[in-house]
């Protein structure tokens, strides 16, 4: 009687904790990018009163005698199953369509020199200085383009890449069309983490070449003393953000980095919307979206994912988990019951 007594402890205790997890999601059910948690409970060791035995010619075997303790909290999973995406046509506004997080950099720090953590969360802005920012001011970080390559020696544009974009329409009037895509890919900053860079969306302009003047800004990693503002910006599916600059153009700015994971339950919760890195999450491979050899998926412009709870299942989890609550509470009861009728034998 005693043993059930601490098994039913244990089964409230634990069922407790389920109904933590439970109103956490519930809590969470409009917060953009939230991934739902579930508890899975197991056993813990049992005392054995009697071992099993093997059978003989003379006698049959046995089974093992063994008397439950209760149970215990095995793990708080966090599904990363995919939230439905919420159409707000603010161009800042990114989804990640499969798998992969946005970079962040945060403390107002560059690179290296920050803690960089990740999230789901794409709801971003564009700050005073032309950074491109989350709701608390972190720096969404990515690859710039090398324009060694976009321009030649004397400053002239490569004319392979020829006109981006004669035609505004399919920026600012067509919202339908993706913007088009030059002919060649633009040499990128390789996608390492040692790379990462803030993401800037204003640049100096060179007139002596009558060149935008980027290399300031990528050796330095400052801002331009004296810059331009693009007049609006475009980001595509594979996270390219274009600017639209002065000469009515469309320029490639940088690639938005996105992190995948071998194990993403890895992932420690920091609040914010953040996920940390722990060893358990195995390898961290920093790319961008759709790049090749990576699971990272596309980036959807114009809408947020939102959370992934699922109302319905919640509710029955937690009938579910107030009835095991219950049951185990009634288990505390009888058992007292019976200790007091073993008490009143005396009597």
């Amino acid at each position: 009687m005693m043993r059930s007594l601490y098994s039913g402890v244990s089964g409230l205790r634990n069922h407790q904790t389920r109904m933590d997890v439970i109103g956490n999601n519930i809590a969470n059910v409009n917060t953009t990018g939230f991934k739902a948690s579930r508890t899975v409970f197991q056993d813990i060791f049992s005392q054995t009163a009697r071992s099993g035995s093997e059978g003989s010619e003379f006698l049959g075997g046995t089974n093992p005698i063994q008397i439950g303790l209760g149970i215990k909290l095995s793990t708080i999973d966090t599904l990363f199953t995919p939230g439905a995406f919420q159409r707000t046509d603010n161009m800042t506004d990114l989804t990640i369509s499969g798998d992969g997080f946005f970079t962040i950099s945060v403390n107002g720090l560059d690179g290296m020199e920050a803690k960089v953590l990740y999230s789901r969360a794409g709801n971003f802005y564009i700050d005073n200085y032309g950074h491109f920012v989350t709701s608390d001011g972190s720096f969404v970080l990515g690859y710039l383009v090398d324009f060694t390559g976009y321009y030649d020696a004397d400053g002239n544009k490569d004319p392979t890449w020829g006109e981006v974009n004669d035609n505004l329409t399919n920026l600012v009037g067509d919202k339908m069309n993706d913007p088009p895509v030059p002919p060649t890919d633009p040499a990128w900053i390789s996608p390492s983490k040692a790379d990462l860079a803030k993401i800037y969306l204003k640049y100096q302009w060179d007139d002596a070449l009558g060149v935008p003047d980027f290399a300031g800004l990528i050796s330095t990693g400052k801002d331009p003393v004296e810059d331009i503002t693009f007049t609006d910006i475009r980001i595509d599916a594979n996270g390219v953000v274009w600017g639209l600059a002065k000469d009515e153009l469309l320029y490639p700015i940088a690639k938005i980095a996105l992190t995948t994971f071998v194990n993403n339950n890895g992932l420690q919760k920091e609040g914010d919307s953040y996920y940390s890195w722990t060893p358990s999450c195995g390898g961290a491979n920093y790319g961008y979206a759709r790049m090749l050899g990576s699971s990272a998926g596309g980036i959807m412009p114009g809408g947020l994912e939102m959370s992934n709870v699922d109302l319905a299942n919640e509710f029955v989890d937690m009938i579910v988990t107030q009835r095991g609550f219950q049951a185990n509470s009634r288990t505390i009861t009888v058992s007292d019951t019976m200790l007091e009728e073993l008490i009143n034998l005396k009597r």
